[in-house]
C-alpha cells in the first residue's frame, strides 16, 4: 500500500518527503509545482513547453485526463475557454452535463480558467454506477486515485488526511449523504488516508460527480475551487456566481476584442470585476449605496482605480443610460424578485427594454440573466424590432434563469 508523507509525494511506490526529483524544489513551491511523478518518471516544464526527465532526456509532457465541472448551460463556454487558454495541446474530449472531459499535461494556466467551477484530475469515468452497489465496485476496482494524487502532491503539501466532495443530481446509486459515507469507507481503506473532520477541506479533496447512473471521480486539482475570487473581499445580496458573470462577458465579447462594458445592476461589482479582468474598460452602477460600496471596495482588489467607474445610478431612469452612452456592451443580472423585491416588474421590463433595444439600435450588444426572458425580449423588440435575440437556459441555485443575447439586426430597408 502507498502512504503519502506530509510535505511530499508518492515516487515509485513508496512516500517521499524531500525534494522533487529532477526538478531540485519541495512540494508547493513554484518550481516544485511545476514537476510531475508519474510513477517512475518525473517530468519537469522546461521554458520551450518539453518535458525533461529525471535523466535530463527531453521529450513529450506527461498527460492526464481531467474534469472541469461547469454551471449546467454553460458546459460548452469551458470548453471553449480551456481550448483558448490551454492551446492546441488540451484536447476536449467531451462535453457532459455540467462537467467538460479533456486531456492535458498540467499547466499553471488552468489556475486562470474563469468559466469552470471546480477542477479535477480525473481518476475513474464510470457510465454506469446505477446502484450503491455498482458505486462501491466502481471506486473500488476502477477508480485509480494513485496517480491523482501525485500531481496534486506536486501543488500543495500533504499531511495523509483526505475529504470528499459529492456532487450528486438525480442519482441512483443514493442521495449525497450515502455517497460520501461510501467513498469515504473505500477511499479510507484502499490508500491508508485519514478522513479528515467533518465540513473541512482536506490537502487531497476527492471529487465525485454523480449525474443519474454516470460517475466521474478525480481528485481537486487545487486547493479550492475555481468558484473562489481574491477580489472578492465584501459580498452584498444577490451577488452573482462569478463564474456565471466571466461567462456571459465571454459571450458577450469574444477573448481579444476590447469593449466598454456597463453594467447597471450592478451589486458587488461582480460582471464588471470579470469584463476588467478580461481586458475589457468597465462601469457600474447600483440603485443600493450599500452594493456600491461593495463593488468599489471589489474592484479596487481587482487593480487600483477600477472603482472609480462605480457609482449610483437608477436603471430605470433614462438619465442614467445616457450618462452610460459611451458603454457598447452592456452584461447585467436583472433582480430576481427573491432576495432583491422588485417594486413593479412592469416598470422594470420597460425601462430596460429601451435602454437595450435603443443601444443595440445603435451597434451594441448585450447579454442579460433574467426569469422572465420572453418578458425582457417583448420589452426589446417593441423600442427595436430589428434586434436579434437568443436565449441560453443555465441552472442556478436551483432555478432555471436565462441568458438573453441581443445583437444588432439587418437595417430596415429604406
Amino acid at each position: 500500500m502507498t502512504a503519502y508523507a506530509a510535505g511530499g509525494e508518492r515516487v515509485g511506490g513508496r512516500s517521499y518527503d524531500g525534494p522533487v526529483p529532477g526538478c531540485g524544489a519541495p512540494a508547493g513551491t513554484d518550481a516544485g509545482r511545476r514537476a510531475w511523478t508519474g510513477g517512475h518518471s518525473v517530468y519537469a516544464a522546461s521554458p520551450d513547453g518539453t518535458a525533461v526527465t529525471s535523466s535530463g532526456a527531453r521529450g513529450t509532457a506527461a498527460t492526464a485526463r481531467f474534469a472541469a465541472f461547469a454551471v449546467k448551460g454553460l458546459e460548452d463556454v469551458a470548453a471553449a475557454e480551456i481550448r483558448d487558454l490551454l492551446g492546441p495541446t488540451a484536447v476536449v474530449e467531451e462535453t457532459r452535463t455540467k462537467a467538460v472531459v479533456f486531456r492535458a499535461g498540467y499547466a499553471e494556466a488552468m489556475r486562470d480558467l474563469r468559466t469552470v467551477d471546480d477542477l479535477c484530475i480525473l481518476a475513474a469515468d464510470v457510465p454506469t454506477a446505477g446502484s450503491p452497489g455498482e458505486f462501491r465496485d466502481a471506486l473500488a476496482a476502477h477508480a485509480d486515485l494513485a496517480a491523482a494524487i501525485d500531481l496534486v502532491a506536486t501543488l500543495r503539501p500533504m499531511d495523509g488526511t483526505f475529504s470528499v466532495t459529492v456532487s450528486a443530481a438525480r442519482a441512483a446509486a443514493g442521495n449525497a449523504k450515502e455517497l460520501l459515507a461510501t467513498a469515504t469507507e473505500v477511499i479510507a481503506g484502499r490508500y491508508g488516508l485519514r478522513p479528515s473532520p467533518p465540513d473541512t477541506r482536506a490537502p487531497i479533496d476527492v471529487r465525485i460527480f454523480v449525474d443519474r447512473s454516470y460517475l466521474l471521480v478525480g481528485v481537486r486539482l487545487f486547493e479550492a475551487p475555481l468558484t473562489h475570487r481574491a477580489y472578492r473581499v465584501v459580498d452584498s445580496m444577490g451577488s452573482l456566481r462569478p463564474t456565471v458573470a466571466a461567462a456571459m462577458v465571454r459571450l458577450a465579447r469574444p477573448a481579444g476584442t476590447p469593449a466598454r462594458f456597463w453594467d447597471p445592476f450592478c451589486g458587488s461589482g461582480t460582471i464588471p470585476a470579470e469584463a476588467a479582468l478580461a481586458g475589457h474598460e468597465i462601469a457600474g452602477t447600483d440603485i443600493s449605496a450599500d452594493a456600491v460600496a461593495a463593488a468599489r471596495a471589489n474592484l479596487a482588489t481587482v487593480a487600483p482605480g477600477l472603482e472609480a467607474g462605480i457609482g449610483i445610478g437608477d436603471a430605470l431612469s433614462p438619465g442614467t443610460w445616457h450618462r452610460h452612452s459611451d458603454a457598447d456592451t452592456i452584461v447585467t443580472n436583472l433582480p430576481w424578485g427573491k432576495q432583491i423585491p422588485i417594486a413593479s416588474r412592469a416598470t422594470l421590463f420597460t425601462a430596460v427594454g429601451q435602454g437595450i433595444g435603443a443601444r443595440v439600435a445603435r451597434g451594441g450588444r448585450a447579454r442579460i440573466l433574467t426569469v422572465e426572458p420572453d418578458r425582457l425580449i417583448a420589452a426589446i423588440r417593441r423600442v427595436n424590432p430589428a434586434a436579434v435575440t437568443h436565449s441560453r437556459t443555465i441552472g442556478l441555485l436551483g432555478q432555471a434563469p436565462t441568458i438573453v443575447g441581443v445583437t444588432p439586426g439587418a437595417p430596415a430597408p429604406r
